[in-house]
């Protein structure tokens, strides 16, 4: 996890996982599943989770397990409680993120918590 050069970004695996698949998250993951990218989803609302399987995306149980498929995560939780759960928690995906994995915060945090998260 860090700082990643747009080149980098462009030429990443066409794999990404979305945790929190409210409003924002599942309007990106349809994007993103139209463009032909595989589209693994965390979400704690099963309705949720039924509408994004629905639309072609691959539904995982933990943030763990969505680091283990991918090299890219897109973090869309609600504050700075969850995403520290989401990256650090008991089933966070620092405990399997691949060397080079590149987290994308679309959360509303301060800009301290993103500095000391990137830490």
């Amino acid at each position: 996890v860090g700082k990643v050069e747009l080149k980098e970004f462009m030429n990443h695996s066409k794999r990404v996982s979305i945790i929190g698949l409210g409003a924002m998250g599942m309007s990106i993951s349809q994007v993103l599943i139209k463009s032909g990218w595989l589209v693994f989803g965390v979400d704690v609302c099963p309705e949720t989770i039924k509408e994004f399987k629905k639309n072609g995306g691959l539904p995982l149980g933990t943030p763990s397990e969505a680091a283990k498929n991918c090299e890219l995560m897109l973090l869309m939780v609600v504050n700075e409680k969850q995403c520290e759960e989401v990256l650090f928690g008991e089933k966070g995906g620092c405990n399997n993120f691949h060397k080079g994995s590149v987290v994308i915060n679309c959360s509303t945090v301060s800009s301290e918590f993103a500095k000391n998260t990137a830490k």
